[in-house]
């Protein structure tokens, strides 16, 4: 995996440079704009590759996960000329610890917004708030373990089971689900559901563009 000869920083203790985008600096409205997300494999093994351009110039970043106690773990890290796999270093003793992850990703459609950060164990933060008809809305938010597709968050809410679903679709949308509708009773208004709640990929802005929460 990328963390062979890596020490106690996995894929990161010998490296000078940020894996998840390259060059020393990058627009994120131009990233945010052009991203396309996409996903191979099957439940031992899978891939999701970032496509983007910053500055005009296109990259392509894949990340490798495998099946690991039950959850999806990143075992490499594939960019323009590199492969963490593959890069020879022994550990450094006094290394500054480097955010692991591959960015933040936001989403506005008017009257629901998201923030996705995934992280280098597969999982991922969330945050959404969505307002619905009559006003009515819904707000979650926790780290949610990676599963096949996307990720899964599983809370019981006083007292009820809550099992949201955050699904990568084939056209880079992401969907909620809500089996039971068990999020629904806790996390919504009456009007307001989280089953089915989709974000498209137009919808990607740049996380500026959204007031902090």
């Amino acid at each position: 995996g990328a963390d062979d000869s890596h020490g106690g920083n996995l894929a990161t203790a010998c490296l000078d440079f940020a894996p998840d985008i390259p060059g020393n600096d990058f627009d994120a409205g131009e990233i945010a704009r052009t991203l396309v997300l996409s996903h191979a494999g099957g439940a031992g093994h899978q891939s999701v590759t970032a496509t983007f351009t910053s500055f005009g110039q296109p990259a392509q970043i894949t990340y490798d996960f495998v099946a690991e106690d039950g959850f999806m773990r990143i075992d490499d890290i594939a960019g323009p000329g590199y492969r963490l796999s593959r890069i020879p270093c022994t550990a450094r003793q006094a290394a500054a610890p480097v955010p692991a992850g591959s960015g933040e990703f936001c989403y506005d459609t008017g009257n629901s917004e998201l923030r996705l950060r995934p992280a280098a164990d597969g999982s991922a933060a969330f945050a959404l708030e969505s307002v619905q008809g009559g006003g009515h809305s819904c707000s979650a938010q926790g780290r949610a373990r990676s599963v096949a597709g996307g990720w899964l968050w599983e809370q019981t809410l006083y007292g009820r089971p809550c099992r949201l679903e955050i699904t990568v679709t084939a056209d880079q949308a992401i969907r909620f689900g809500d089996p039971g509708h068990g999020c629904k009773m806790t996390l919504c208004g009456q009007r307001a559901v989280l089953a089915g709640l989709t974000f498209p990929a137009a919808s990607l802005v740049d996380c500026a563009a959204l007031a902090r929460q």
